[in-house]
């Protein structure tokens, strides 16, 4: 009997690399670039411990000889936080794109973590997927102002929550997707 199977390329997506608290990476200028062009360097990571069992990614700073993870959740920033955080350190064949309506993730969206919280309307806990998303927002606080990137969670494909100098949320943001050459192959197979 012949069988054609979608496979999840094993090459592809992204590789973390575990960063314990107030350890930084050895070499943070090493870590992926998440960054628009033309902002400053970022890099995507993950951390828990903020409230509660939830595992989300946020925005890894990266300055002259130090990296922090930054993640908002219920309203406060956190960062370098939890039992563990992890980093992405190398990408293989993906990409950024827009959802393409509101409420629908790209199709290859890679899922990077969970929320743990209230249910809608309130009814006891739920648990949900979070994708990585990234905004380009207007750097008020910078000195000189400029355009920065910031990377975030979203659970539902309309809005992106990141973190920049508090809990920001946007419509206008990209999810980490891998690109449709390495999500799938056909598997042959007898």
């Amino acid at each position: 009997m012949d069988a054609i199977t979608p496979v999840t390329d094993p090459n592809s997506g992204i590789t973390y690399v575990l960063k314990w608290p107030n350890t930084k990476p050895t070499n943070p200028f090493g870590s992926y670039n998440a960054a628009y062009p033309g902002t400053p360097k970022v890099g995507v990571c993950s951390m828990n411990g903020m409230s509660g069992a939830s595992w989300l990614p946020g925005t890894l700073t990266i300055l002259a000889s130090s990296a922090n993870c930054w993640v908002t959740l219920g309203g406060t920033e956190y960062a370098d936080r939890g039992g563990q955080q992890m980093y992405v350190h190398t990408v293989d064949g993906v990409e950024w794109l827009k959802p393409p309506v509101s409420g629908k993730f790209p199709p290859n969206a890679i899922p990077s973590g969970y929320h743990v919280g209230f249910k809608e309307g309130g009814a006891g806990l739920g648990t949900a997927i979070a994708y990585t998303c990234r905004a380009k927002i207007w750097g008020k606080f910078d000195n000189p102002k400029r355009w920065v990137t910031r990377v975030g969670w979203t659970l539902d494909a309309r809005t992106c929550t990141y973190t920049y100098y508090n809990k920001d949320v946007t419509t206008n943001f990209e999810v980490l997707t891998r690109l449709p050459s390495k999500a799938y192959k056909l598997d042959l197979t007898n």
